[in-house]
């Protein structure tokens, strides 16, 4: 949704706090265990309805995805969770259920503070300092290319490394260099009130051409 007009502005007056309740950061790790267990959260998310999406804060949005994974491969269904849903309506300090898994979480907790830089990229397209556009793509599957950035140039701000496209299947694992591009706010969006300032976007190759 970044740049797109009609949304009202940003509001940062909280934005320090990555949450704001309890039950966000439960719903974010539902996420990442679905994750782990061969869900793709972002795709996930993407696949919920335009509807629903709109109306649903960021942490919703997320378990939502979440849940709607694990009805599709069976590890809960309908009925459950529409006991639970009864269960918490009538009480809503009943007893959370859990389940322990200490092998996941770990799992969990060391994608969230561990990491590791992208490999050298092995045979790059392009170098840093120069200008290339985003193509005009409109990709029928999950992809990293932020639709105000389709059609603009930018320039070649850093090399990340290779890094497997979004969207292809695991079995697939395509890999393509990964490069930071530098946009100006005028060509974004415009002359606007706000002074002009600078915006760096991390974009797979595949999405960029060689400016003319």
């Amino acid at each position: 949704m970044g740049g797109m007009h009609g949304f009202g502005p940003v509001r940062t007056s909280d934005g320090d706090l990555a949450y704001h309740e309890p039950w966000e950061l439960r719903a974010q790790f539902v996420g990442l265990m679905s994750s782990l267990t061969g869900g793709t959260m972002r795709a996930n998310i993407e696949m919920l309805a335009p509807a629903d999406y709109l109306a649903s804060s960021y942490y919703v949005r997320w378990l939502t995805a979440a849940e709607q994974f694990h009805l599709r491969i069976g590890a809960v269904t309908t009925a459950e969770l529409l006991e639970w849903r009864a269960v918490f309506t009538h009480d809503p300090d009943a007893v959370v259920p859990r389940c322990e898994n200490p092998e996941l979480a770990q799992r969990v907790s060391a994608m969230l503070s561990g990491g590791s830089p992208l490999p050298k990229a092995g045979d790059p397209l392009f170098a840093v300092d120069e200008t290339v556009v985003v193509k005009r793509i409109h990709p029928e599957t999950h992809h990293r290319c932020p639709r105000y950035v389709r059609g603009v140039h930018g320039t070649i701000e850093a090399v990340c490394g290779d890094d497997r496209v979004p969207g292809s299947e695991p079995r697939d694992s395509r890999v393509e260099a990964v490069y930071t591009v530098r946009f100006l706010s005028i060509d974004l969006w415009g002359v606007t009130a706000e002074p002009p300032f600078t915006v760096l976007v991390d974009l797979w190759q595949g999405y960029l051409e060689a400016a003319a």
